[in-house]
């Protein structure tokens, strides 16, 4: 998991460095933003992002909007956001844990490999329910043709 692509959104350019470097010394492939519309676009026209870490306060959006919009645009990709406030914000999106700053490293790396687990935990129960689904699906459309072909011998 080390090699995860995070995308990084602050508009206070010194925690944005901070944690890069934080993320960088343990691995991650870090893309920056410093504010809501870059990180969009980033995430438009760039190779897959496996984790948006963003701020919450930022002038543009308020990142868990930020986080709504990637994830209809990404749905692949994991969030987390970041907070100096003490109070959870009620807009948090469902599943999207709030880091609070300040943070150690430890903390930051700790809740950034969490996410990226529970979300690829995700991802994969949700192929194997589209597996089941297709499968099922086959079954039973199976199960409808030989129905309709007993149909037509007994009427025909």
């Amino acid at each position: 998991m080390a090699a995860a692509r995070v995308l990084v959104v602050d508009d206070d350019a010194l925690m944005l460095v901070s944690v890069s470097k934080m993320l960088s010394r343990y691995g991650y492939q870090v893309l920056t933003a410093s504010g809501p519309l870059q990180a969009l676009e980033i995430v438009r026209t760039a190779p897959p992002i496996q984790l948006i870490l963003s701020d919450i306060a930022m002038p543009e959006m308020r990142g868990t909007q930020l986080v709504s919009e990637v994830f209809r645009l990404s749905p692949q990709t994991a969030g987390l956001l970041m907070s100096g406030d003490l109070a959870s914000p009620p807009d948090v999106p469902e599943g999207v844990a709030v880091l609070r700053k300040p943070f150690s490293t430890a903390e930051l790396i700790r809740a950034v490999q969490l996410t990226l687990t529970q979300s690829a935990e995700l991802h994969g129960r949700m192929r194997q329910l589209a597996e089941r689904y297709k499968r099922l699906r086959s079954e039973l459309q199976a199960a409808v043709e030989k129905s309709i072909k007993t149909m037509r011998r007994v009427i025909g």
